[in-house]
C-alpha cells in the first residue's frame, strides 16, 4: 500500500518538476540582446564624434549642415564575411517609396553608382522601399578610413535626397 501511495505523489509530482525545469531551460536559452561592437565605439571616440546605439546595437550619428539640414549616418555593429575579409556597412537613407522604384529613378540611382569612387546605391525593404547609400570597409579600418565612409556616405545621401524630393526627411 505505501508503495502505491509514493508511486502515485510520484506521478502527481514529476509535471510540475517537468515544468519548473522546462522554464529554468528556456529561461537560459532566451537570446539577448546585440551588443555593440567594441571596435567601432574606439573608433568613433577617438574621431570625436558624438554617437547613440539603437536597439539592433548598430551607431547612429547626425551631422548637421550650414544651411540646416542634417543627415543619419549609420554604422553597423554586425559584420559579414567574404574569403578572409570581415566587412563592415556604413549607410544612410536618402528616399523612401511606398511601391517598387520607378524606372526613372533606378536608373538615375545607377548612374549615380557608376560615377562614384566609393560606395553605391541600395534598396532596403519590400514595402516601404527604401533608397539608402552603402560604403564597405574591412571592419578593422582606421579611425580616418572610418571618417571617410562616415563623411562620403552623409554626402552622398544627402545630395540625393535633396534630388529626389528636395525634403529633409533623413
Amino acid at each position: 500500500m505505501k508503495r502505491l501511495i509514493l508511486f502515485a505523489l510520484g506521478l502527481l509530482a514529476f509535471p510540475l518538476l517537468s515544468c519548473s525545469s522546462k522554464t529554468a531551460t528556456q529561461t537560459l536559452t532566451t537570446p539577448s540582446a546585440p551588443q555593440h561592437d567594441m571596435r567601432v565605439k574606439t573608433l568613433l571616440d577617438a574621431i570625436g564624434t558624438n554617437y547613440e546605439i539603437d536597439a539592433e546595437a548598430d551607431f547612429k550619428l547626425e551631422w548637421e549642415y550650414d544651411n540646416g539640414r542634417t543627415q543619419i549616418v549609420y554604422v553597423n555593429s554586425n559584420t559579414e564575411e567574404y574569403e578572409n575579409m570581415e566587412i563592415r556597412e556604413v549607410w544612410s537613407f536618402a528616399h523612401k517609396e511606398e511601391a517598387p522604384l520607378p524606372g526613372w529613378m533606378a536608373n538615375k540611382l545607377l548612374e549615380s553608382s557608376s560615377t562614384i569612387k566609393w560606395g553605391a546605391w541600395h534598396v532596403m525593404g519590400k514595402g516601404p522601399y527604401f533608397v539608402v547609400f552603402v560604403v564597405k570597409l574591412e571592419a578593422n579600418s582606421s579611425s580616418q578610413m572610418l571618417s571617410d565612409a562616415m563623411k562620403i556616405v552623409r554626402e552622398q545621401a544627402d545630395k540625393m535626397e535633396i534630388e529626389l524630393n528636395g525634403d529633409d526627411d533623413y
